[in-house]
């Protein structure tokens, strides 16, 4: 399609107080969603002889739709809600405010922060923030992806240093993404517009308001794992209970669509093979890569569960382990500390019935990931 600066309409003649209607309709491609066409009319006429000018004020529309970020896998085919520590970060936003020439791959910039919970379940403890550039996939796709990928680690083990290009974070962290501005291409200098202003992005770029932003998390698993070496462990039997008062049944549970993947009384509608109330690990393609390889060594996630009250309503996870394995641990968790895992555990983990991750029963409220 070649460029469309105006279109003229010509009147033979036009009486003064006389008023007129037109329409213009335009189909764009998908990669203007989101973008701002600004509109002016121009009125060239003959007035007593001489010629005369006028301009109305620019009328601005948006193009349907908003710009976008998705997380994706290592070759983007696949949208990820999800990152395992110590894997990268690949991300791909829609933006067409930044497409702004035809025939040169633009760029935008993005930051990551890394985010956990307050004590009221709410993600509001900022730790590690990086800043990456994302480079359009062509001439004028709209579509852009990551420079280079963002890899991560655990700011448990490692000192949070912002700004040197790696994601220190934690398992049930929430990362964030946010588009900020489009850039030049040295990939540093933020692109301006015609009036100077700097190019910020916009959910709504008309009233230049509101951010576009997406959010996955970080190690949303449960994983069975040695004790002694931290070494993941492929072939147990994993299985959520819930408890009501004191008395055990096999729980409902949903994929990350709310879809039913277990009820004991209703019928599967998850298309998510992986949701089960029971899991073996090694089995299954738990963190959603496409593969069932390395990656999904020992872990199990049951995605949404309906919440208790801590006080007559609980779960309890019940593990067979492979031959050569006994479980629940006799291992403290102090000593489990060094393998970078998440212990649920209140108070004495060898007495009591309050050490979910020993086999014992635990809370889980609409704030808190299971």
């Amino acid at each position: 399609m070649s460029i469309v600066d105006a279109i003229a309409l010509a009147y033979d003649s036009f009486l003064p107080q006389q008023t007129t209607q037109f329409k213009l309709r335009l189909n764009v491609f998908n990669n203007a969603m989101g973008a701002v066409i600004s509109n002016s009319l121009n009125g060239y006429y003959q007035s007593n002889g001489k010629n005369e000018e006028t301009t109305s004020v620019p009328a601005k529309a948006q193009v349907l739709g908003k710009a976008v970020i998705s997380p994706k896998n290592d070759d983007y085919s696949k949208i990820k809600a999800n990152v395992l520590l110590n894997k990268d970060i690949y991300l791909e936003a829609v933006c067409a405010q930044c497409n702004t020439r035809r025939s040169v791959k633009d760029r935008l910039l993005l930051r990551i922060e890394s985010v956990s919970k307050d004590s009221q379940g709410k993600y509001t403890i900022f730790y590690d923030a990086e800043e990456v550039v994302a480079v359009e996939t062509g001439v004028d796709t709209g579509v852009f992806r990551l420079e280079k990928p963002l890899p991560t680690r655990s700011r448990k083990l490692f000192a949070i240093e912002k700004g040197n290009k790696i994601m220190e974070s934690a398992a049930f962290d929430q990362l964030q993404a946010t588009i900020l501005y489009c850039l030049e291409d040295d990939s540093i200098t933020p692109k301006k517009d015609d009036t100077g202003a700097q190019m910020n992005v916009y959910a709504d770029p008309i009233n230049k308001t509101g951010k576009v932003q997406t959010s996955l998390l970080v190690d949303p698993f449960g994983m069975v794992f040695n004790s002694q070496t931290g070494e993941a462990i492929n072939g147990a039997v994993v299985t959520l209970f819930r408890v009501e008062n004191g008395t055990e049944s096999l729980a409902e549970v949903f994929d990350d669509d709310g879809k039913v993947c277990f009820s004991p009384t209703a019928i599967r509608t998850s298309t998510n093979e992986a949701c089960q109330g029971t899991i073996t690990t090694g089995a299954s393609d738990i963190n959603g890569d496409g593969v069932i390889d390395s990656g999904d060594a020992g872990l199990f996630r049951f995605p949404l569960v309906l919440p208790t009250n801590g006080t007559t309503s609980f779960y309890r996870l019940k593990i067979t382990p492979p031959v050569g394995y006994g479980y629940p641990s006799v291992v403290a968790p102090s000593e489990l500390a060094k393998f970078n895992r998440v212990i649920r555990t209140t108070g004495d983990f060898r007495s009591g019935d309050d050490d979910g991750s020993y086999g014992g029963r635990f809370d889980v409220t609409p704030d808190k990931a299971l």
